[in-house]
């Protein structure tokens, strides 16, 4: 059985809307192993995110493929944060390759503690829910601190999955998509994604052709 081109991007576009507009560090979701087309796609689609400033891994465990979209310049932020390079040596991680251990903690456990640092979440609520302190509320992740703020960037995130999941529907492609919201600098309000031209009126009338 194979996923194909078409439903691998909705995938992308419904769980990884947040990290392919580069306002969070990762985004995950989970694959069935009956996929026979799952490594071609993925190595597929990280060349086309790749010129994005965007990349994808994929790791196995648990008889399930998880499919981790992210954005390298944020990942080695981790690296270098004291904090939080402190926070993950609980877990061995090393200072160099932590997506190797990273896929190590993922044999052990379907979601390890410290997987939210890997997705953006802030150390504060990895922190928070990692020692079960009492949840302010809980939208994209757990928050422990800052709820305004927070519920504020989960209804940002909410309206930008809504607005390129339309385009998608419409028949824009993935590349499409991203290449003008790339080149087009959003402001949010709490309906819609808007610009001083919205998206839908600028990308070119190019129509999905499936591969």
């Amino acid at each position: 059985m194979t996923l194909g081109y078409h439903q691998f991007e909705h995938l992308l576009l419904t769980h990884c809307t947040p990290t392919l507009i580069k306002r969070k560090l990762g985004s995950m979701f989970h694959l069935d192993n009956r996929y026979s087309d799952v490594h071609e796609l993925v190595e597929y689609y990280d060349q086309i995110l790749n010129l994005q400033g965007l990349r994808i891994n994929l790791f196995f465990s648990h008889g399930r493929y998880t499919v981790y979209v992210y954005l390298p310049s944020s990942l080695k932020y981790l690296m270098t944060n004291k904090d939080i390079q402190s926070f993950l040596k609980q877990y061995d991680y090393p200072d160099h390759d932590i997506l190797s251990h990273l896929e190590k903690r993922l044999e052990m456990s379907q979601y390890p503690h410290e997987i939210g640092l890997f997705l953006g979440y802030p150390l504060a609520d990895v922190w928070g829910f990692v020692h079960h302190k009492k949840c302010q509320c809980c939208g994209y992740w757990k928050v422990y601190e800052n709820k305004r703020e927070k519920e504020s960037l989960f209804k940002q995130f909410d309206c930008c999955k809504k607005e390129f999941i339309l385009l998608y529907e419409q028949g824009y492609s993935l590349s499409q998509i991203l290449n003008q919201a790339d080149n087009q600098p959003f402001s949010f309000t709490g309906t819609a994604i808007v610009s001083e031209t919205s998206v839908s009126a600028t990308i070119p009338q190019m129509r999905y052709i499936q591969k």
